[in-house]
């Protein structure tokens, strides 16, 4: 068995049946295909059945309890028997060829994994490119792959040598697992090559998750960022630098930004103000924030600085610059 695809889904019966047919219709044939029956609660299930018919590559493995993406993902991981690993979220598509060419890429030029571009897909089916990523070519700079990994943490759109998740698993249970593992193949990873073509599609729900706030949602995200600071402590050394990147610009900007654009109008203001006391002031504090000059867009360090300044001045300046926007 050349590759294992492995497939989360939870209540997605609108999309599932798209997303295997884009593996159905792959040129390159020898693989599995695991799906995840996240304990769905709607007809997904039932939709996933009927995509496959009587494919026999495919099957599907259902959850007595619901795990959230990064426990799906470990089961598949469990059950996976190709040479190669490649992940697929349930509400996205592959171009045809997107196996044939990562596969074609790996073997040819002896690397552990390989990473393709994206488009994107939006709600009205308009298809555009989406530049993830300005880089081509082999990397083999451990220091390299986990800053890319860091600044672009998807798991899917690559594909992985088996022996990268011999041990390595996602966190269960948490928001954004992709986060704080995605950085992590840099150190099972000798050689990792990045080509130009847009051979996975991704698409954006206006009612994803990454599309509200909530402090549940926040509180993840910081249990995201203590296992990350973790492996960083243990494999660069404890990298302030960073860990100050990490937590700045994935926990606390991320968080002021989903306040500002998605909490309710008369919960923005009191949100900001209660979120600001409970961030961490060995991360949070102007020598911190200056150590990101020339590593963030000006525009998000102004805004972290305005932030640390006073939470009440960047809620009026951040919700004018989305009116402008």
């Amino acid at each position: 068995m050349k590759i294992s695809i492995i497939i989360p889904f939870y209540n997605v019966e609108k999309y599932i049946d798209r997303c295997i047919k884009s593996v159905k219709t792959q040129t390159f044939i020898d693989f599995e295909c695991i799906l995840i029956d996240d304990k769905s609660t709607d007809n997904t299930f039932f939709e996933a059945k009927k995509a496959i018919g009587t494919d026999s590559r495919f099957r599907i493995i259902q959850h007595k309890e619901n795990k959230r993406q990064g426990g799906a993902r470990n089961t598949g991981l469990d059950n996976a028997n190709g040479e190669w690993i490649t992940f697929l979220d349930s509400d996205d598509l592959w171009q045809p060829n997107y196996l044939e060419k990562m596969y074609e890429e790996a073997i040819k030029s002896k690397v552990d994994i390989v990473v393709c571009q994206m488009k994107k897909i939006n709600d009205e089916n308009q298809l555009f490119n989406f530049k993830q990523l300005s880089i081509t070519g082999i990397y083999t700079n451990q220091q390299q792959l986990v800053d890319i990994f860091i600044e672009h943490p998807t798991t899917c759109n690559k594909l992985y040598k088996r022996q990268i998740w011999e041990t390595l698993r996602f966190p269960e249970n948490l928001f954004q697992e992709d986060l704080a593992t995605c950085f992590q193949t840099a150190f099972y990873a000798q050689r990792v090559l990045f080509i130009k073509d847009p051979l996975y599609i991704y698409y954006q729900r206006q009612n994803s998750t990454s599309k509200h706030f909530s402090i549940k949602l926040m509180k993840e995200r910081i249990a995201i960022f203590e296992i990350m600071k973790e492996i960083i402590v243990e494999k660069l050394n404890n990298d302030v630098n960073r860990l100050n990147l990490i937590y700045l610009m994935s926990v606390v900007y991320a968080t002021h930004n989903e306040i500002v654009k998605y909490a309710k109008k008369e919960e923005k203001l009191r949100l900001l103000r209660q979120t600001y006391h409970l961030w961490n002031k060995d991360f949070f504090n102007p020598k911190a924030i200056s150590s990101l000059f020339g590593k963030v867009p000006f525009h998000r360090l102004f805004f972290l600085w305005v932030y640390y300044i006073s939470p009440t001045f960047s809620y009026y300046i951040f919700s004018l610059k989305n009116k402008i926007i």
